[in-house]
């Protein structure tokens, strides 16, 4: 009998917007069930559709802030049944869900853009991430 598995794709793309046909052609190469991108460099004028790829649902978060770089895509294969994890966590850029993959009670996936200075939200900005992944950990575990 064989172990389940499914493929996972992660990039970081340094703005996905010029590079979608690139991620086409990596989608339609590796056929990957998940795929994580970070720094997307998304923001609220870009439309879901522009971004959109065929067989996937798109979950994404973009930075709160008018400042250039970050944001986090997650595109989940359709039938996956992705579902939402809701956090009270004050971290800006994330995005978790639950999977029903086959041959496992349930994965979860997290995709967050953990800046590596605390200059774009100020202090504490490292303790916040910790705090958000405790507070799934005790969702989830408890």
């Amino acid at each position: 009998m064989s172990k389940p598995h499914s493929k996972c794709m992660y990039t970081n793309a340094c703005s996905i917007i010029n590079k979608c046909e690139v991620l086409e052609a990596m989608v339609c190469n590796y056929e990957p069930d998940v795929i994580v991108i970070t720094e997307s460099w998304t923001h609220d004028s870009i439309n879901d559709s522009e971004i959109a790829l065929k067989g996937y649902n798109l979950f994404r978060c973009d930075r709160p802030l008018d400042i250039r770089g970050g944001e986090v895509l997650l595109y989940v294969k359709l039938g996956l049944g992705a579902v939402q994890v809701n956090v009270d966590a004050n971290f800006p850029e994330y995005v978790w869900r639950h999977l029903k993959i086959k041959g496992f009670e349930s994965l979860l996936i997290d995709v967050c853009c953990r800046t590596p200075t605390e200059r774009i939200y100020g202090v504490n900005f490292h303790e916040k991430l910790r705090d958000l992944v405790c507070e799934v950990a005790e969702k989830i575990l408890f």
